[in-house]
């Protein structure tokens, strides 16, 4: 058969299942999806292994469809395009014999469809990019083009640290290696963070706010554990800051000017308990 190269793809899913953020922002603990790729060689009109593995902490029942499409000038020998995973029960890796007929860019597909129950479906697109040339095959990094979930009706999009819900399905992702996302920015503040009395002791605490489209607040909460960050805070004045921020008017976030709905920190200060 001879020397064959490999290039791998290693499509992951990494979540732990809950009752859901009942469309609110939820906190993610870890990155929820994982990518790996590698390629080890191969040029031009020759046949290398596409070793596609698509695993995740879902619950059992739970199946995964995954399907990688070629672009024009890298043709299939051999394999299937369609992966369908059953998470609860083993798996292999699979893997797909591919041929580069051409020298030039070209961007291998992967989408993965994870539905676990009758609510609850994550979507996952990636892509990652060949540079075939006459004696090589080299790579760029791989990147998410977009990571959303489907619970309960709700849309939400994964980011960095956050599950943030959505009005529409868009083709976003943090992770897209160009940086693309400029995010919102403060235009009017229609109502002042409270003040506190002279003297009071107060915290710094990190509100997260997602801004829709047209540059109004969807939704506010306080960062991080409520537990642990409110401790030492009244609740009271908790509430005040964030029935400010959402009176708040943003420019929204734009991916090549294009507005799309976004998050962002904002830091106020809130007293503490005496």
């Amino acid at each position: 058969m001879g020397r064959r190269e490999r290039l791998c793809v290693v499509l992951c899913s990494f979540l732990a299942l809950g009752a859901g953020p009942a469309g609110r922002p939820e906190r993610l603990e870890n990155w929820p999806f994982v990518f790996f790729a590698g390629i080890t060689g191969g040029r031009v009109d020759r046949t290398v292994s596409l070793v596609v593995d698509v695993d995740g902490g879902y619950a059992p029942g739970s199946i995964g469809v995954a399907e990688i499409r070629l672009p024009d000038g890298v043709s299939l020998v051999s394999g299937s395009t369609t992966i369908r995973t059953n998470f609860a029960a083993s798996r292999r890796p699979h893997t797909l014999q591919i041929k580069p007929t051409r020298t030039g860019h070209f961007d291998v597909v992967g989408i993965l469809r994870v539905n676990s129950g009758t609510s609850y479906r994550d979507e996952v697109d990636i892509e990652l990019p060949l540079e075939v040339r006459a004696d090589s095959i080299h790579e760029s990094s791989s990147h998410f083009t977009r990571m959303e979930s489907v619970r309960g009706g709700q849309r939400y999009r994964y980011t960095r640290e956050w599950l943030v819900p959505i009005d529409s399905s868009d083709a976003v992702s943090e992770f897209d290696r160009a940086g693309l996302i400029v995010k919102p920015q403060v235009v009017e503040e229609l109502a002042a963070l409270p003040s506190w009395p002279r003297g009071a002791a107060v915290d710094s605490l990190a509100f997260m706010v997602v801004v829709r489209r047209d540059g109004s607040v969807r939704d506010a909460v306080l960062a991080g554990s409520r537990a642990r960050i409110t401790r030492g805070v009244k609740d009271e004045a908790v509430a005040e800051v964030l029935k400010a921020l959402k009176s708040w008017r943003f420019q929204p976030a734009t991916v090549k000017g294009r507005p799309i709905e976004d998050w962002l920190y904002v830091t106020a200060p809130v007293p503490s308990l005496p």
